[in-house]
């Protein structure tokens, strides 16, 4: 049923600026679009003289095929303007978004909310394979950073209340606003190489959370937190514990000082960071892939898209940004 109703939606639903597009469906393509509601045979390979052809490409890409003949040179000119735009797009959230090495040190402190500002940020910079960053450093630099004077703020439960709330309402509004953004334009667009696929966008934002992880792996394999000795042996209990008031503790209001040393060189470190290198290299391609090909999308709308995720990504950068700050704090 579901099936049936997304494929009602893809010729109703339009990313442009009015219903030009639907009346072309009604008006010179009714014929092959009663074919695609149908699943029939539009004929589009005898068309062509091309080889015969089965599956999709029997009654959706005549659709398409037709739609485009229809459409005027203008209209395609800013079609293709706009993949160039939508193409840049993932180079443009992964300028300013965070890394994974930012989001994994988070992670150590505060896990659940690292993960939700990874979802937030859609895409992911790309990495130099087996080139690290100092990450104990980071805790003492203040080269960058928000620069927040933590020592002016209040420790009273209230306030960190407030601010753990906004934190993760922030996030998790940030991460339903990047999926619900490539769900539509998964369904309101068609992708010229894969058509029938209406996932590609919102597969491409969900695979962030899943480089993340793996961000986090190498994170872990590299480096260490160092503990008192009377935290090092704990029970599970007392673990989760510890875990539940660091991760509902702003990182600037937290007692314990966040202290990182390296662990021995493994081969599983190496072989881990390789892959999250990778995985983000592939990421980029993908996207640009996506984005670059969409048809059916003009430029205003494609803006529109573009903000609507430039701004998810930015509100998790703010986060991260001042949580790494917070971690800086040495609590007097």
């Amino acid at each position: 049923m579901l099936v049936v109703r997304l494929q009602a939606q893809r010729f109703q639903k339009w990313y442009w600026y009015d219903d030009s597009l639907s009346l072309l469906v009604r008006i010179n393509c009714s014929t092959e679009y009663t074919n695609y509601l149908e699943k029939q045979d539009s004929g589009w390979d005898s068309r062509y003289g091309a080889k015969p052809v089965k599956g999709v490409w029997t009654y959706l890409y005549p659709v398409i095929d037709c739609l485009s003949n229809h459409m005027r040179d203008i209209d395609k000119a800013e079609m293709a303007s706009a993949g160039v735009l939508l193409g840049l797009m993932p180079t443009i959230i992964a300028s300013a978004g965070s890394t994974l090495v930012d989001t994994a040190l988070l992670a150590s402190r505060r896990p659940l909310l690292a993960f939700l500002l990874a979802m937030g940020s859609p895409s992911v910079t790309p990495l130099r394979t087996f080139q690290y960053e100092d990450v104990p450093n980071m805790l003492e630099s203040r080269k960058t950073g928000l620069g927040v004077q933590h020592s002016s703020i209040s420790q009273s439960s209230t306030k960190r209340a407030i601010i753990v709330i906004i934190e993760i309402a922030l996030a998790l509004a940030a991460s339903v606003n990047v999926f619900h953004t490539t769900y539509m334009l998964g369904v309101g667009t068609f992708i010229s190489w894969s058509a029938h696929v209406t996932a590609h966008p919102l597969l491409w934002s969900l695979f962030t959370g899943w480089i993340h992880l793996w961000g986090s792996w190498a994170f872990r394999l590299d480096v260490e937190k160092a503990l008192p000795p009377s935290r090092r042996k704990e029970r599970l209990w007392s673990r989760i514990q510890y875990w539940a008031q660091d991760e509902f503790t702003p990182c600037a209001m937290q007692k314990t000082r966040t202290l990182l040393k390296y662990q021995p060189n493994s081969y599983w470190f190496l072989v881990v960071s390789w892959w999250s290198a990778v995985l983000t290299l592939f990421h980029y391609i993908y996207g640009t892939l996506v984005f670059s090909s969409l048809l059916f999308i003009n430029i205003r709308n494609a803006l529109i898209v573009l903000i609507r995720l430039l701004g998810s990504t930015l509100c998790c950068r703010l986060i991260v940004k001042y949580e790494l700050s917070g971690m800086r704090h040495r609590p007097a």
